[in-house]
Parts: C-alpha cells; structure tokens; sequence
C-alpha cells in the first residue's frame, strides 16, 4: 500500500498519511493473530479491556493533537491511532503470555501447512476488500469531494459495526467446528440458530430504528453539515443487516470446509461491483454506491448459504425471527411518532421499548440472554 500509493496522484498528504497508518494496520493484524488465542480459551474479556484501554488513550492523545496542532492535526491525529493500536499490541503480547507464552521460531513445515488452508481464506478477504472499497475510490474519481466526505460519513458507521459480526463469528468457530467434526448435529443446530436469533435481535431494530433516525444520528455523528449523509445511511444500514447473515454463512463454509468453493462467487463479486461502480456512479453517484453494495452483500451471503447447504442445511429460526421483525417494526412506528428532539432520549426509549417488547412476544427469555452472554 505504501508503495502503491507514493505511485498515485493523490496529495502528498495523502500519501503521507497512507505511509504512516500502514504501521497501525501492521500492528492491526497482529492483535487479530493474537486474538486467536483468546477465542480459544474463551477469554475474550482481556482483548475487550484492551480495546477499551486503546480507545481512551486515542481519545485522549486527540485532545491533545487537536489542542497543540490546531490548524494541522490530520497528520499527528495519524499518529496517535498508531500509538494507541502499538500500546494495545503490547498489551495484548503481555495477556497471552499469561494464556499461552509465545515463542518465535522459523518453521518452514508449519508455512506450508497454514498456507495451504489459508490461502483460499486470504484470497476471498482481498477479492472482498476489493468491493468492499472500491465504491468510494471510484466515487471520488467522478463526484465531487463533498459528495465523498457524506458518503465516507456514512459508510464508516457500516464499517464500525460490520466489526462485530466478525468477532462473534470468531469467538464460535471452535465450538461449531467441533460440533461438526464430532457429527453433533444437535449442538450444531442450537449453535447456528442462536446465532442467527442473536444477529436478529442486532440488525433488525438497527435497520428499522436507523431508518427512522438516521438523520439525527449522523448530526450527531459528523455534525448538521453531514445531514446529507442521512439516506445513503438509511441504505447502508440494508448492507450492513446482509453483512451479518453474510457473516454468519462464510464462517460456516469455513466449519464445513467448503472456503474453496465460495472463490468462484468472490470473484464474481468483485468484477461485477467494479464495473457497476464505473457504469453507475458517475451518473447517481453516491446513491448508487450505496445500492450496489446491498445488492453485493446480498449476493455474497447467497452464496455462502447455497455453498454451505451442499454439506449442512442451515434453518433459520422462523418464528422467532417473525417475533424480532413485529418487535423492531413495532419499535419504529412509535420512534417515529414520538415527539423527541434529543437523539440520544429517542435512541433510549427506543432500546427500551424494544427490549419490552422482545418480551412480550417471547421473543427472549432472561436464560437465552444468560447463554449468549456466557459465550462473550
């Protein structure tokens, strides 16, 4: 990415900030290697005290960027997210030493071994990247800069929370590959259908709830001048539920060991978002970026259902998932006729009424949430 970048015409700062932030992603992908050893042990509260820890020291060596450079923070603010993610990979180093001490030795046998069950992995993460970036790339060669900065406003929300999918994802996949390889086809349905019911109860509220609110929010978010921004989130927010369920059946191709057979789809994804993005945008713009990656995320989780349906049948939860969609629905038609100017007072209620109302058509019982937080 360094080198590419220096090769571009973008802004020297630009190129500036690419070089210094690849120093964050490096330390980045090492705290996900070793993240791995916390999902295994199950002790995941360590890697969230660090997060949290990371967060507060960013926040704070912010405030202080902003302060003392106050009319050329882009660069040093670069810098602070390089520092924080590095103190939180030393953070991280230290807790694994206590769960498993680590030695670094060259194995050339155990290379070859995790490249050959990895590579299709990696592949289909860079065709994945490639669609899943490309739009605002392509956006800001024919739009204008304003139209990139609301577009990139609202895509970022997806990008936050388009996290956590990956990381109960990640926290399950020992426990259903083992149901798997032992042929427990009833915990390996409880753990699939609860996990379904959990991504559920997350994304449908957040769609139907985004849409009622999504303009107050990105207020909220980047200020009244990102208002704009409001209905590419409202759309964004139908990715981002995709993204989820998404989620939910590549982790299961990779249980069943299928990674192979989903290549074909990534590919596809990836030529077809491409081309749409250059065919599309310069005549909607950033509207149809938004819609051309619900249509991609759609496509992908497809695929990944139809490629893990070759080995296991995967049955969603029907009628719970009815009761969650009138829940969330419900929760939205009143939202929207409350007479609340505060979006963190609507935001409130509206969590509350949800949760009474999950209730009150059982929707979720005291011990389910018990067993789904046993598991974080």
């Amino acid at each position: 990415s360094i080198g590419i970048v220096w090769a571009t015409p973008y802004p020297l700062i630009v190129k500036q900030g690419v070089t210094i932030l690849a120093l964050s992603y490096c330390a980045a992908s090492l705290i996900t290697v070793l993240t791995a050893i916390f999902q295994y042990n199950l002790h995941m509260r360590l890697i969230a005290v660090s997060s949290t820890v990371q967060k507060i020291i960013t926040l704070l060596l912010t405030v202080a960027a902003i302060a003392y450079w106050p009319q050329s923070y882009l660069l040093p603010l670069l810098w602070v997210t390089v520092a924080a993610t590095m103190i939180q990979l030393m953070i991280v180093i230290g807790a694994v030493q206590k769960i498993s001490p680590l030695r670094f030795v060259i194995d050339r046998k155990w290379w070859q071994r995790i490249l050959l069950i990895s590579w299709p992995i990696a592949l289909t993460t860079a065709l994945n990247l490639v669609y899943f970036k490309m739009d605002t790339v392509i956006l800001s060669w024919y739009r204008p800069a304003a139209e990139v900065g609301l577009y990139g406003a609202s895509y970022r929300v997806l990008e936050i929370i388009t996290t956590f999918p990956h990381m109960f994802m990640g926290l399950i996949l020992a426990p259903l590959t083992a149901a798997w390889v032992a042929k427990d086809s009833d915990r390996l349905r409880s753990l699939w259908q609860r996990s379904w019911e959990f991504f559920a109860l997350i994304v449908m509220p957040l769609i139907t709830g985004g849409f009622v609110l999504a303009e107050p929010v990105m207020v909220l978010i980047a200020g009244p001048e990102f208002i704009g921004a409001a209905p590419i989130l409202q759309i964004l927010l139908l990715a981002t539920g995709a993204i989820f369920f998404g989620v939910l059946f590549t982790y299961m191709v990779l249980v069943v060991g299928r990674q192979k057979a989903l290549i074909p789809s990534f590919i596809v994804a990836a030529i077809g978002a491409i081309l749409a993005y250059i065919y599309f945008i310069p005549l909607y713009g950033m509207l149809a970026a938004a819609w051309i990656t619900v249509i991609i995320e759609i496509f992908i989780a497809l695929a990944a259902w139809k490629v893990t349906a070759k080995e296991y049948v995967c049955r969603p939860p029907l009628i719970s998932s009815l009761k969650i969609l009138a829940a969330s629905l419900l929760m939205a038609v009143v939202l929207a006729s409350l007479p609340i100017s505060s979006v963190l007072i609507q935001i409130l209620v509206g969590v509350t009424l949800y949760g009474i109302l999950l209730f009150a058509f059982r929707a979720l019982r005291w011990s389910e949430i018990n067993h789904l937080l046993s598991w974080s």
